[in-house]
């Protein structure tokens, strides 16, 4: 099965990169004979590109994201405008957007913010009240926690994940970024594949790129034909076009509407630590009983219809559940996506950072922010916060973690405590602000996450849960190796060099 699928991976792979290559060279080939030829197209051509480098300066895109392009434009003028034009100007297919359009309905139909709960919310602190507030107007209600739990580790997820599967009596809906054939995935399935026996309706989602080599080709018909309805998000093409950016990143699994996990933890056995890749592999997931379960219910109907609508009417999936008897705290589910230009992961980030009063915790795959977010953290330090990012010591991609350790310098004359995770890969995407707000989802603190994935995560307001996540991040900085200026310094400067260079482009990757 592992050289199956392993064969197949490299042949598309293979495929999609020699035609998109191929594309590339006629599309350069093409400008650049024209451009020799015609000195009119030429002229056009330079034109092109001053008017996108004039419209990119003064449009309201993240600067970060302008710098990236301008330059790239301004070295190449005769391609840059066109390339731009290309890849650049649209995140999201306008299939996409018209299908989301469509699937509003969900997020204003069946998730209501109950009045009274509301109310009683609003007598919380004002930082407190803030972050509600904004995910309330973005569509998100809070709800009173039911009963949530967090895993410190996938290893401690998995067999809880098991367990409630093994307990679904109407429905089983799981939306992963990656699921990977091993002893995660094949356990999983033997369940998934009993219940649709049983009569349990079992729907998966998978995107296409994370999952890709990870499973044999046209798997989603496999599933179908052992009664499990699958879909796969935005199928790789050989084809030049950013849409292929547009990934669903999201971890979510939901069982009869009672129960849900998300978090960091994917389908694979490097997820608990079954399969070594880099070290040992340290990550988060949250488990959540009642009401709040419905959030990640619309997402998961939401990603459903964007694949392909249709119109099952989705009223008798949601549950209604009874207040609990005593206050228990605050929970709120949300979701991201690139269709507008309100962020709401960096934003849910950036409104956790500027209020915080005490400490900040924050667990992290990677560091590549933009300029708000580092401006935020560097002005939380400096008024006093005690801010804390711990970060992987071993990568998993060597370029990604020297851009990450490119923005330390920065963060640590401010005052920022940086640590890396010296037992191996930390994959935990987690915030912890001043012991009674936090957050765990599927975001990273990376462009590709904040800007163009589909992603998800749980804010926790006054919980036992978030008491269990800062301990949590307590103990992961124990473990983890304190970063200074002195080792900064000790890094090649031909190393630096290059961190800053590709930092540059860091939108782009």
């Amino acid at each position: 099965m592992q050289k199956k699928i392993s064969g197949f991976f490299y042949r598309k792979t293979t495929v999609i990169v020699l035609l998109i290559l191929l594309q590339l060279a006629v599309l350069v080939l093409s400008v650049w004979r024209m451009a020799n030829f015609f000195p009119y197209v030429y002229l056009i051509l330079l034109l092109l590109s001053l008017a996108v480098l004039v419209w990119l300066i003064n449009s309201d895109i993240n600067p970060s994201y302008k710098l990236a392009w301008a330059i790239p434009i301004l070295v190449l003028p005769i391609f840059g405008g066109v390339f731009y034009l290309l890849f650049g100007t649209s995140k999201v297919s306008s299939r996409l957007k018209k299908s989301r359009e469509h699937q509003q309905k969900f997020k204003t139909k069946y998730l209501s913010q109950e009045n009274a709960l509301w109310e009683e919310a609003q007598k919380e602190p004002s930082h407190i009240v803030t972050q509600m507030t904004y995910l309330k107007q973005a569509g998100y209600p809070v709800y009173q926690d039911e009963g949530s739990l967090y895993f410190p580790l996938g290893d401690l997820k998995f067999p809880k994940m098991l367990e409630e599967l093994k307990q679904a009596k109407e429905y089983i809906f799981l939306e992963y970024f990656i699921i990977s054939d091993g002893v995660m995935w094949q356990s999983i399935l033997s369940v998934l594949k009993e219940k649709a026996k049983e009569g349990v309706e079992v729907r998966v989602i998978f995107d296409d790129c994370g999952s890709l080599g990870l499973l044999p080709e046209h798997y989603e018909r496999e599933l179908n034909d052992a009664g499990i309805h699958c879909r796969v998000f935005n199928p790789l093409r050989p084809s030049l076009t950013i849409t292929m950016n547009n990934r669903d990143h999201r971890k979510i699994l939901i069982i009869d509407g009672k129960v849900a996990f998300t978090g960091g933890v994917n389908i694979g056995d490097e997820y608990i630590n079954k399969l070594p890749v880099h070290g040992h592999w340290k990550d988060s997931a949250l488990m959540l009983r009642g009401q709040a379960v419905n959030t990640l219910l619309s997402l998961f109907f939401e990603m459903w219809n964007l694949i392909y609508p249709d119109d099952t009417e989705v009223s008798s999936y949601y549950r209604k559940h009874n207040k609990a008897t005593e206050k228990t705290g605050y929970i709120q589910p949300y979701g991201s996506d690139p269709f507008g230009t309100d962020t709401v992961g960096e934003n849910v980030y950036l409104n956790l950072i500027t209020k915080a009063s005490k400490e900040i915790f924050i667990l992290t795959p990677y560091l590549i922010v933009d300029n708000e977010l580092t401006t935020a953290l560097c002005l939380a330090a400096k008024n006093g916060v005690d801010v804390t990012i711990v970060t992987p010591h071993v990568a998993d991609k060597w370029y990604v973690h020297l851009m990450t350790v490119s923005s330390y310098p920065q963060l640590i004359k401010a005052g920022v405590n940086i640590y890396e995770y010296t037992p191996g890969f930390l994959h935990s995407k987690v915030f912890s602000v001043d012991g009674e707000i936090a957050t765990v989802g599927t975001i990273n603190m990376d462009f590709r996450s904040l800007y163009l994935h589909f992603e998800c995560g749980v804010v926790l307001y006054c919980t036992e849960t978030a008491k269990s996540i800062r301990e949590d991040c307590r103990k992961t900085m124990e473990l983890s190796q304190k970063i200074t200026l002195e080792d900064c310094k000790k890094i090649r400067w031909y190393h630096r060099l290059f961190q800053r260079l590709i930092r540059v482009f860091s939108p782009l990757m």
